[in-house]
């Protein structure tokens, strides 16, 4: 498993089917709802015949893969959750939301991760199934991102109401980062951020009353996730009404991307709205590499694995590569020492093998009531692989191509 990245569909379109395999060899991808929403999204695609448009949906789905990879809760989940006092970690790794707490024979407690509502809809996709209710909700987001341009509108009011002040990027994050920390301000921009979520009533009492008793000074120690995608906003929407960057009717979707920051390591795109803004919110510890950059690489690695007749190396071998420099930068390895590697490697798969044979023979009973975090001694994710999938095995091979032969055998006898 390498380090986490986030690709945007600039990024993930402009990426064949082999690049896909390839990243999946080599890294973690974290999938967005957003990029799941624009996939969906191509199945109203205007002046498009819908058996093509079926077509080009189900082959998006299909490069989305199980294997080393998951779909992270969606951001307004995340930021209600923070709000109401839920620690969400921001260590560049993605969160997945799980309420179901579990208890094993021996008195283990632990959480099991079952296949959320988009990671069932992505099989059907792939099959080219689609649900009426899916169809609207493609209807809905292909008018919402093709309607006539709020984005114009908010900037000729902005350059209205304010007169032209000569800014860069830099200055306005400068100015701003001190005015978004004002003490008698957060009050007003704890109401902003709530006005635009879709939170019912009940939620919002509790997260006001909340803030009124911790007497917390400011938004960014109230509820630090929520506090960062605010500060992204306010950014966005500064720059926009300074014409710093441009209004593009999709651009307030291409911001939605950047709410998932934190949750990676690394972030890939080749729009230029995420060119201009991603330096401001980038952390030390976390790379930009841009679609062309990365394609270039996959492309490359994806042509030494052909060499090593398909099946991957387990570590990136050429030191000139992307990809090798961010395994230095982000996984424990050893670059000098393959040979280890793929005993630690094998060693490790011996391990988990042992704990999934124990967790198959005892009995997960699940329970009302939550597990401390503390208190957490196994998760258990509960997925499906498709024949099409990339063999967990970490082959780098499709699972037909694999351990699918072996498993049916295994039954058989």
């Amino acid at each position: 498993m390498g380090p986490n990245i986030i690709l945007d569909k600039s990024t993930f379109q402009s990426l064949s089917f082999d690049e896909i395999v390839t990243l999946h060899n080599y890294y973690f991808v974290v999938v967005t709802p957003i990029l799941l929403n624009e996939i969906l999204g191509d199945l109203t695609m205007p002046k498009t015949e819908d058996s093509k448009i079926k077509r080009i949906v189900k082959l998006l789905s299909k490069k989305i893969q199980q294997k080393d990879s998951c779909i992270t809760t969606n951001h307004n989940t995340l930021i209600v959750n923070s709000l109401l006092g839920n620690k969400i970690i921001m260590n560049r790794k993605p969160v997945v939301i799980s309420n179901n707490s579990a208890i094993l024979n021996d008195g283990k407690k632990g959480i099991v991760i079952e296949e959320s509502t988009e990671e069932i809809a992505l099989h059907r996709w792939r099959e080219g199934n689609f649900t009426e209710e899916e169809k609207e909700m493609s209807s809905r987001w292909r008018k919402k991102t093709t309607k006539p341009n709020k984005l114009k509108d908010i900037q000729d009011q902005f350059k209205k109401s304010i007169p032209h002040i000569k800014f860069d990027l830099g200055m306005l994050k400068e100015k701003m980062d001190e005015t978004i920390l004002t003490k008698h301000l957060q009050t007003n921009f704890l109401k902003s951020l709530i006005s635009l979520l879709h939170i019912d009533p009940q939620t919002i009492n509790k997260i006001f009353l909340r803030w009124e008793q911790n007497n917390i000074e400011t938004l960014k120690d109230f509820s630090p996730y929520a506090f960062f995608c605010l500060n992204l906003q306010v950014f966005f929407l500064q720059s926009l009404g300074l014409e710093l960057v441009g209004s593009k009717s999709t651009n307030d979707i291409d911001l939605m991307y950047l709410f998932y920051l934190p949750f990676c390591n690394i972030f890939s795109s080749g729009d230029k709205v995420h060119k201009k803004l991603i330096p401001f919110f980038l952390g030390k510890d976390q790379s930009f590499i841009s679609a062309e950059d990365l394609k270039s690489d996959l492309k490359q690695l994806a042509l030494e694995e052909k060499k090593n007749n398909g099946g991957r190396k387990h570590t990136p071998q050429n030191p000139k590569s992307f990809t090798y420099k961010f395994w230095e930068q982000y996984v424990d390895w050893f670059p000098d020492e393959l040979e280890m590697v793929i005993k630690l490697e094998n060693e490790e798969s011996k391990r988990i093998q042992q704990i999934m044979k124990e967790l198959k023979e005892q009995k997960v009973t699940k329970v009302d009531n939550t597990i401390k975090n503390s208190d957490i001694e196994f998760i258990q994710r509960i997925i499906k692989i498709s024949p099409e999938d990339l063999c967990p095995c970490g082959s780098g091979k499709f699972f037909k191509d694999c351990c699918l032969s072996k498993m049916r055998d295994n039954l058989d006898d």
